[in-house]
């Protein structure tokens, strides 16, 4: 076209949080910069360190964490988006919504109804997750 190019104003941009591999990858390691944030909150919380289900590898803080800083809104958001519970082990994940309804209610001022609600959507999406039911189809 006999245009000349101009230089591309992202190529050294990070995207946020990013942070240089310093050796073997832990279960917090995708939080990047923000790992060191995201271990204190941990730390601080009464629950923080308690697992959603012991077939994941999740915490409460993760879920906390989510709310606060990643835009969760959803026992969806929280478990097919912000974790990938969901692909993991869908039952496990059926079984972590009511606690992660909880922690959404406390940090959003939800109810207990809505609460409920989102355990109810959460499970009927999730159906369609779990190998037995893939197979009766």
């Amino acid at each position: 076209l006999g245009r000349k190019g101009t230089p591309c104003p992202t190529r050294s941009l990070s995207l946020h949080a990013a942070a240089p591999a310093t050796g073997r990858p832990d279960a917090f390691s995708e939080y990047g910069a923000d790992r060191p944030a995201l271990m204190a909150l941990i730390r601080d919380s009464e629950e923080g360190h308690e697992r959603l289900h012991p077939e994941l590898p999740y915490v409460v803080g993760q879920v906390t964490w989510a709310i606060r800083h990643e835009m969760a809104r959803t026992v969806e958001d929280v478990l097919a988006r912000r974790t990938r519970a969901l692909f993991l082990n869908a039952r496990a994940s059926v079984d972590s919504a009511p606690l992660v309804a909880a922690v959404l209610g406390r940090e959003l001022g939800y109810d207990h109804d809505w609460q409920a609600r989102q355990v109810r959507a959460f499970s009927e999406l999730a159906d369609n997750y779990q190998m037995d039911a893939v197979v009766a189809a």
